[in-house]
């Protein structure tokens, strides 16, 4: 009521008087009754802009009598060139990648990517990806890929423990559920995968709900344990007497000793897909990767989550101190506990046979295994070839 009287003042300067009227679906039905009659007869010099973001709850009297102009979102290169005009007229230098970061956090929203930018910045003269990320929860790639790789081991406990690491580094987990989509999205255009087409997409359809869900930690839990495989039984079949009547009859591999391995048995096997475990003795364990892949198969029967961390760790071998480098910090965190790199530095100094020390260090351009296969020496080379692989077990 207050505007309908003063519309009719002509403006001090200029030829229009502008009202703009923000969220106007907001007005209560009083307030539109009272501003209908000046909209049906306005001023001359009076010019109206109502603006809202649900313009169904705009009753339909006032919509009759307005131009309606319906305004798309911004697309992600026009805003990536506006924030960088606005941060460079502001003395700020930011990473083209943290640009794009903003501004498809802002989803196609100027004010909400100017936002944000400014929140990043404040007293800052250089914005990196990494502050842009830490400030909206995201975790890195390397995180993500983690996720997959205790998907791909199968492992409950080092998935969870992951998950675990995540949530402690500040890291969303309806953010992580929505990196973890895009990732999958991409994983169904690739022709190798560990997981099928049909188990993608029914991930992709339950990862949608954890955003909205009261309680997404729990939910997105157990949509990944729900991807794990079965455990397989226990009981294990009667084994023959012979190696070579062992892989006929029973799924497992059978345990043989690599001297008693010849051309003759490798070609009665008739079973291509069979796994042959050979045992090898510590002296023919060398000081080099094969070192650590023992000391791995050694690790993985004993402290299978503890495997799970360690298997993504590259090893530097010198003198008395093997270093391992890791991709991001959590997995750093985890082995470098007391306890943990103990036990580690304990099965190394076994395998190699002298008194290690452990070191773990994290370096941010380093990419995690994606697997850790034991080292094979030539007749071990051999078996695997035909076999597809071999595992090495002390």
């Amino acid at each position: 009521r207050d505007l309908r009287e003063h519309v009719h003042s002509a403006p001090t300067s200029g030829k229009y008087k502008v009202y703009i009227i923000d969220e106007v679906h907001m007005l209560t039905k009083e307030a539109f009754n009272a501003l209908l009659k000046t909209l049906e007869e306005p001023p001359e010099h009076v010019i109206f802009i109502l603006a809202t973001t649900e313009a169904h709850k705009v009753p339909e009297t006032i919509v009759s009598r307005t131009q309606r102009f319906t305004f798309r979102a911004v697309e992600p290169q026009q805003a990536v060139d506006h924030l960088r005009f606005i941060a460079s007229t502001e003395g700020v230098e930011v990473e083209d990648l943290a640009l794009a970061l903003i501004a498809d956090h802002g989803q196609g929203s100027f004010r909400d990517s100017i936002s944000l930018l400014d929140q990043v910045s404040g007293g800052r003269k250089k914005v990196t990806l990494r502050q842009v990320e830490d400030t909206l929860g995201i975790a890195p790639d390397s995180a993500i890929q983690a996720l997959l790789s205790a998907l791909e081991l199968g492992s409950a406990s080092t998935l969870l423990d992951t998950l675990e690491d995540m949530r402690q580094n500040g890291y969303h987990t309806s953010q992580l559920a929505k990196q973890l989509a895009s990732k999958l999205r991409q994983m169904l255009f690739m022709d190798e995968s560990f997981l099928s087409r049909s188990q993608i997409t029914d991930i992709l359809k339950k990862l949608i709900d954890v955003p909205a869900s009261h309680d997404p930690e729990t939910l997105l839990e157990l949509i990944l344990i729900g991807v794990l495989p079965e455990k397989p039984s226990t009981t294990r079949p009667k084994q023959a007497k012979e190696p070579v009547q062992a892989a006929k009859q029973q799924k497992e591999p059978p345990v043989v000793d690599i001297q008693e391995i010849t051309e003759e048995t490798i070609e009665e096997i008739v079973q291509p897909e069979a796994e042959i475990t050979v045992e090898l003795t510590k002296a023919e364990v060398e000081l080099d990767e094969q070192s650590w892949q023992a000391a791995l198969s050694i690790l993985k029967k004993s402290h299978n989550t503890l495997y799970g961390v360690a298997r993504m760790a590259s090893p530097t071998f010198s003198d008395d101190t093997v270093t391992l480098t890791f991709a991001f910090a959590f997995h750093q965190k985890r082995l470098d506990d007391t306890k943990h790199k103990k036990i580690l530095a304990d099965i190394l100094s076994e395998v190699i046979g002298s008194k290690i020390d452990l070191v773990c260090i994290v370096e941010q351009t380093h990419k995690p295994k994606k697997s850790s296969k034991p080292a094979k020496n030539n007749d071990l080379e051999n078996i695997s070839n035909i076999f597809g692989e071999a595992e090495v077990v002390d």
